[in-house]
């Protein structure tokens, strides 16, 4: 009987010894745990646990289940395996095989990796109101995100998100969010019932969208981060509480964005001072109340498009840039939105697109994308569309050896082009594009035809040329020739053909011979010899009086 007794006390103070505090944790344990608090009765409320990468099948998470006090748990990996705990190191994902639905007082999970096994133990945490789900290598918001009521805090950032579900309206307790680092095209419109936000981060993206002027009614925001992504037109957010706003490049101080500041405001406090701004033009324009909109009617209210037939609108067509929908009344879709979608729908969205102040893209790069399935084709149908875009009229590309270029002459205002690729050839398209003042080959040329002596509107010029070969003496045309690039053109055997006739050439670089013709260029001021052979210099060289760099 005393024995049975003893047995069953035993049994009910095992749980009581395991979760008394931190330091009766297994000692092959505290080799895993970084910070462990416990509240003032000394029971574990704060675990922080990290493993090395090439234990994590190994490791047993299963003990964090008697903690059920828990409000804070941090699990992450790491590949080092070293001695001691490098903050910097970088951390993997955790595979977690502890039964969360437990820890009913958990109010905060961050950095963990969330399988559909523990998704269902997770949604039955009530309290949850902190998740940090950073780098998870997410395409979208998992379902069960939405669920957690009294969410304030959440960390989404560095995933692969394209959009935002609509249910991000039922976190109307958020105080934090962060969506950088992803691949977001628009602002998502979810955002404008989150009224309690209080920190908002979009940066790093790949937005071109009209700025949330909605943020201004925003009471308790604070932070507002933008920066690093495609384009954002409209006004400057001006809402009094913000600390902290930024619209730059973490890289340099020039603005971004073709955005300004609404009339009649003095200071905007949160922006930093390098941070310049033109006052807004049609900031008198009135809004609306019927319906209709233009220049008899007014401004659309904020969300709204004003079509081309002049009415308000949210339907999608009509609020196309492309579709003649009127900018200075509404919130339009710009041309760039528009291509954003088309190539993120098509796995291509390493794209930078520049809109002028109508809508309308006007430079374009296309950059290096990874090959994939059908991806000859998806570049041809966008190469074949851009003649659709009236105002471009900058444009760089990265092709492939059968594409047709031929579609790039109907591009009215095209005057800057550059052609990235593993091709050996300059196009036969290319040479017909007489409009072109800047032309850039970045990779190595086999041979140029005498066309390009054509090209008589070119001001800037760069190839390189990777076999020993003699330039064409048509070269020698392009008069209007301002700058010459040659990079690592070591293989040029003729200069003196050409470089004479350049009598306007401001800027020559990676020149490997100095032939005497070069005395007629009176109006050079930049000469980079960098990388020749050259021993002396022809006496012409002295005729360069303008020279500044050399």
């Amino acid at each position: 009987m005393k024995l049975k007794y003893l047995i069953n006390l035993f049994l009910i103070l095992i749980p009581l010894v395991l979760s008394s505090g931190c330091d009766d944790l297994d000692k092959d344990l505290l080799n895993f745990i970084k910070k462990c608090t416990t509240n003032d009765k000394g029971i574990v409320t704060e675990l922080d646990i990290s493993w090395y990468y090439n234990t994590k099948t190994n490791f047993d998470s299963s003990f964090i289940e008697q903690f059920d006090k828990l409000t804070d748990l941090k699990l992450s990996c790491s590949d080092h395996v070293d001695s001691g705990w490098d903050s910097d190191s970088e951390e993997f994902f955790c595979i977690v095989n502890a039964d969360l639905s437990k820890l009913k007082n958990l109010k905060s999970i961050n950095k963990m990796q969330i399988t559909e096994e523990l998704m269902d133990r997770i949604v039955s945490l009530p309290k949850l109101q902190e998740l940090t789900l950073k780098d998870n290598f997410m395409g979208v918001i998992p379902e069960y995100v939405y669920s957690f009521k009294n969410l304030e805090y959440l960390d989404l950032s560095i995933n692969s998100l394209i959009t935002v579900d609509e249910k991000l309206n039922n976190l109307e307790n958020l105080k934090h969010l962060d969506l950088s680092g992803n691949e977001l095209i628009n602002i998502p419109k979810q955002i404008i019932n989150l009224k309690k936000l209080e920190y908002l981060n979009l940066s790093d993206n790949h937005i071109v969208d009209v700025s949330p002027e909605y943020l201004n009614d925003f009471e308790n925001l604070k932070y507002f981060y933008i920066q690093g992504n495609k384009e954002l037109i409209g006004k400057v957010i001006t809402n009094e509480n913000l600390i902290e706003c930024s619209y730059n490049s973490i890289y340099d101080d020039i603005n971004m964005y073709n955005l300004c500041i609404p009339k009649g405001v003095k200071e905007i406090k949160c922006l930093k001072s390098e941070s310049k701004f033109e006052t807004c033009i049609d900031d008198d324009i009135a809004v609306s109340s019927n319906g209709l909109c233009g220049k008899d009617h007014g401004r659309c209210p904020y969300g709204q498009c004003c079509s081309k037939d002049g009415k308000c609108t949210t339907s999608g067509e009509y609020c196309l840039i492309s579709k003649n929908c009127q900018i200075k009344y509404g919130s339009c879709i710009n041309e760039c939105q528009e291509i954003n979608e088309y190539l993120t729908n098509n796995k291509m969205n390493n794209i930078r697109c520049m809109i002028n102040s109508e809508g309308r893209a006007i430079e374009i790069d296309l950059l290096n994308e990874n090959y994939f399935d059908n991806y000859e084709k998806v570049f041809q149908n966008f190469i074949n569309q851009l003649p659709n875009l009236h105002s471009l009229e900058k444009l760089e590309i990265s092709i492939y050896e059968m594409a047709d270029l031929s579609v790039l002459k109907k591009i009215e205002k095209l005057n800057d082009l550059t052609i990235n690729g593993d091709i050996s050839y300059i196009p036969k398209d290319v040479l017909s594009l007489t409009n072109l003042k800047k032309l850039i080959f970045n990779y190595n040329i086999s041979k140029i035809p005498p066309k390009i002596g054509e090209l008589k509107n070119l001001k800037e010029l760069l190839e390189c040329i990777s076999e020993k070969m003699k330039m064409p003496v048509e070269l020698g045309n392009l008069t209007n020739l301002e700058i010459l690039n040659l990079s690592y053109c070591e293989n040029v055997v003729n200069y003196s053909d050409f470089i004479g006739k350049l009598v306007n050439l401001k800027s020559l670089c990676f020149i490997y011979d100095v032939p005497k013709e070069i005395g007629n260029l009176s109006k050079l001021e930049d000469l980079d010899l960098s990388i020749n052979k050259i021993s002396t210099l022809p006496k012409e060289f002295g005729n360069l009086t303008n020279l500044k760099k050399l």
